[in-house]
């Protein structure tokens, strides 16, 4: 029989709080070196550790047998109760409940995740799977042989002047400059009411909180959290590099050049201070909520590229590091309000990295065709429809119908299109398929596209573009004036998903026509990207290279021009006349020349797409002559814009009305010459231009 735990309670603990609550090696001293070295309250459970537990630090030559004897014999007593159970066969009977609640079948298909209403329902550790947790986290957790990186983490508080003059050669690498706490809450609100409503991993009040001790500790001479730090860091770059497009007291700064300078200052001390939180912890919440909003800085300054993959790689593994996988595996249902608002920002963390991962798997470049998160291999419910008072006041199963609007609505399509884009990487890379459009069963695609239209069909009427849906939400959009930002991305997204799912097919048109389908899907949906770019700059009132910035439309953009560069090239059969259409691709692309001065991601889309039509020896010799102005492209839903290519908002004002930038000559040229590329031909330029944009 197994011991009787009733009338035997658990030894005391012999770790701080915050060691047992990270899983962190107690020095057992008051304080102890952990909590020491983030500068917070060392409580033990219990009594306080005996007076001559002096806080110091230990040399070589301590002996270290004292310190585990306690350890040792707690482990014993969890091992002699362990031989029990199994001598007694219990062993068997827990394999077998083990197995029957697991909820995972070995045929499960990741078509069948859907969320909370698939997975098992959560259940309560018991003595034996609790000891046996325990052994099995052994020698995974912070028990390091090596010392820890002895290089003091400082920050200090510097005018704003100041840190605009700093550069990175002569920048300290252990002095972290922040501007007063004023300026840092003016970026703070700035970032809350424009870029926060795109990725929502905080809680507002929370973080304003923790804002305002980070500086009382900074003011006292005090030590503060890197990974607090490394968060707020984070929001300054962000908020300062979106200032040019008028967000935030315009006071801040003396010009558009010196706030992006100032945001790459913040943007490499976030990261060097979320490194240096890696280095002394096993990871926290703070850490993944840096890496959130520095993958949608970078992701819009690079684009897909190589430090935005290994930063999402490595909010991942941090993540799963703290088992935020494994949020809602156990029925532990929060007690407090605190930790309903805990629990709830855990979810959206991790929901946030997995819809990222699954929408990479789908994007052009390297890391195209593979993601790293298994459906089947998590337990975290979907983010409940709540606004952040509710995180306050209600419990912890409360939520809102889907179509009430809240600050959760663009969140919870982007995890519906992520789960879309998970599928379309598994029903198109499964096994040793080919790689040649035309071999690919096209009914699969014709499924896939239904089910981004399912998506675009169910979205609430107030994240819908079509003119009656616009018509009658206009008294939400009054009330939530964050609608109109949510909706230009979420469709923006459907957009470029759908351009990117047809795009191989939309050569194959004139070889068969069971391929038009395709081709009208990428019409339609290139034509809505431009429309939503249009409604961009007439919503808001903004430049148009800083909405093009914002929105992250640079890459939607570029899909829709090589889209529209595509059929006009390939497609000789057309309801418009070679001159609209011409027209339409100028409109398009001219939007992305507008971006290149102050976008470098823009210029990396040009150059590549010149380099690679070189590559393929599209010749682009300087050609005289001009094309029609006006452009008229029409949406999704049937309306016609009309647009001067030679408008203000396109054109230098110094550059004559009349005259064509090289931009215009060499796509023009292009035009000319590339009517001639046969449909393999293009399959591998648009191959070539995916993996140069990864």
């Amino acid at each position: 029989m197994p011991p009787d735990r009733s009338h035997k309670p658990r030894q005391e603990p012999v770790s701080c709080q915050l060691c047992r609550s990270r899983k962190l090696k107690c020095s057992r001293q008051q304080p102890c070196s952990n909590c020491e070295a983030r500068g917070v309250l060392c409580i033990f459970h219990g009594s306080q550790p005996p007076p001559n537990h002096q806080p110091r630090r230990k040399q070589a030559n301590d002996n270290a047998a004292p310190d585990f004897a306690s350890e040792n014999a707690s482990i014993k007593a969890r091992l002699a109760r362990l031989e029990a159970i199994v001598l007694d066969g219990k062993r068997a009977a827990y394999l077998s409940s083990s197995s029957s609640t697991n909820g995972v079948s070995p045929n499960a298909s990741p078509d069948t995740f859907r969320g909370p209403q698939s997975s098992p329902k959560p259940y309560h550790l018991s003595p034996y799977q609790d000891d046996t947790r325990f052994l099995e986290y052994t020698g995974t957790q912070e028990q390091l042989l090596y010392p820890q990186l002895d290089c003091q983490f400082k920050a200090r508080i510097s005018p704003l002047s100041e840190i605009a003059k700093l550069t990175r050669q002569k920048h300290d690498t252990l002095m972290r400059h922040m501007p007063e706490r004023e300026v840092t809450l003016d970026f703070y609100e700035s970032y809350v009411q424009n870029l926060d409503v795109v990725q929502h991993v905080i809680h507002p009040s929370t973080v304003r909180t923790m804002i305002n001790n980070t500086y009382l500790s900074l003011t006292q001479g005090l030590s503060c959290d890197a990974a607090e730090v490394a968060l707020i860091m984070s929001i300054l770059a962000s908020s300062s590099y979106y200032w040019v497009m008028g967000f935030g007291s315009r006071h801040l700064f003396t010009s558009s050049q010196q706030a992006l300078r100032v945001s790459s200052i913040w943007a490499q001390d976030a990261l060097d201070c979320l490194s240096h939180a890696h280095n002394v912890s096993s990871g926290s919440v703070p850490e993944l909520q840096t890496s959130v909003i520095m993958l949608f800085l970078l992701y819009h300054l690079e684009g897909f590229s190589t430090r935005v993959r290994l930063l999402h790689a490595d909010a991942h593994a941090t993540a799963r590091d703290m088992g935020l996988h494994k949020t809602d595996c156990y029925l532990q249902t929060p007690t407090t309000q605190q930790g309903v608002l805990d629990l709830e920002i855990r979810r959206r963390v991790w929901w946030q990295i997995v819809a990222s991962d699954w929408q990479m798997a789908a994007t052009g470049g390297p890391q195209e065709g593979s993601y790293t998160v298994n459906p089947n291999h998590m337990r975290v419910n979907i983010p409940r429809n709540i606004t952040d008072d509710d995180l306050l006041t209600q419990p912890a199963d409360f939520t809102r119908p889907i179509t009430e609007p809240t600050q959760m609505a663009y969140y919870l399509q982007r995890i519906k299109i992520a789960e879309v884009c998970r599928t379309v990487v598994d029903w198109t890379w499964d096994g040793p398929i080919s790689r040649d459009p035309a071999e690919i069963d096209y009914d699969v695609i014709k499924s896939l596209d239904t089910r981004f239209k399912k998506v675009l069909d169910e979205l609430p009427v107030f994240l819908k573009l079509d003119p009656e849906s616009r018509d009658s939400s206009e008294e939400i959009d009054r009330a939530y004036p964050y609608l109109a930002m949510q909706r230009s991305v979420v469709n923006l997204m459907l957009g470029a998903r759908r351009c990117k799912l047809h795009l191989p097919f939309l050569g194959l048109v004139p070889q068969d026509e069971k391929y038009q389908f395709s081709r009208e899907i990428c019409l339609q949906s290139a034509r809505h990207i431009l429309h939503i770019r249009k409604l961009i700059g007439r919503e808001y009132a903004r430049t148009s290279d800083g909405q093009t910035k914002y929105f992250g439309a640079l890459h939607h953009l570029f899909f829709a021009a090589i889209v529209l560069v595509m059929d006009l090239c390939v497609n000789k059969n057309s309801d418009m006349s070679e001159e609209q259409r011409i027209a339409e691709v100028r409109d398009g692309c001219r939007l992305l020349e507008d971006a290149k001065e102050k976008s470098a991601l823009a210029n990396v889309f040009l150059e590549s797409l010149t380099s690679v039509l070189k590559k393929h020896d599209v010749k682009i010799p300087l050609i005289q002559g001009q094309i029609k102005n006006q452009a008229f492209t029409t949406n999704i839903y049937g309306q016609q814009d009309v647009s001067d290519a030679h408008d203000s908002n396109y054109n230098d004002p110094a550059m004559p009305v009349n005259a064509m930038s090289d931009f215009d000559e060499a796509w023009e040229s292009f035009l000319d010459t590339g009517l001639n590329l046969e449909p393999h031909d293009w399959n591998a330029l648009f191959s070539d231009l995916e993996l140069r944009i990864g």
